[in-house]
């Protein structure tokens, strides 16, 4: 089975200051976790994006985000699409296609990457990501993580019980 892990699972991974760390850390790791079970999927904007989100943070210093993103591409379970041309034609009319959900470029790349790689479950605390039911979604913040099957509706008031 094939999942791709948005960028701030990640983030909450590698920090175990956030709040949202230990609910993905035991999803990521843990028995049967997503490690174990999927083939992880990712365009090479979601690792530059790890990169991105925690060289901002005061709790991790550089070189170990820059080695902790690393560690994410260099995974045996995942595989890295390069985002070219082609992506970025996806990208570009799925931002249109997903205007309704307020999807930007970045999320826009992640849903064409998952287009094109056949890729139909994702990881993620974004609403906008989770909103949209074409697809399995999993958000590992909550404990246990929330599942929405292909063509359930996202009840956006669940946020309020996300670990803050």
């Amino acid at each position: 089975m094939k999942i791709t892990i948005d960028s701030m699972i990640w983030v909450y991974n590698f920090d175990p200051k956030a709040p949202e760390s230990k609910n993905v850390r035991k999803w990521l790791y843990g028995k049967q976790g997503a490690l174990e079970q999927y083939s992880i999927v990712l365009n090479t904007l979601i690792p530059l994006e790890v990169l991105h989100s925690m060289s901002k943070k005061k709790t991790i210093d550089y070189t170990t985000a820059f080695n902790a993103t690393l560690g994410i591409v260099a995974l045996k379970k995942v595989v890295l699409i390069d985002f070219d041309s082609n992506l970025l034609s996806g990208t570009m009319t799925i931002l249109g296609e997903y205007k309704k959900y307020g999807i930007g470029g970045r999320d826009a790349s992640i849903l064409a990457t998952m287009k094109d790689q056949n890729v139909e479950r994702i990881a993620s605390h974004d609403k906008n990501l989770l909103m949209i039911s074409h697809y399995h979604r999993i958000d590992p913040v909550f404990s246990p993580p929330l599942i929405l099957e292909k063509g359930e509706e996202l009840d956006p008031t669940i946020f309020k019980k996300a670990p803050k």
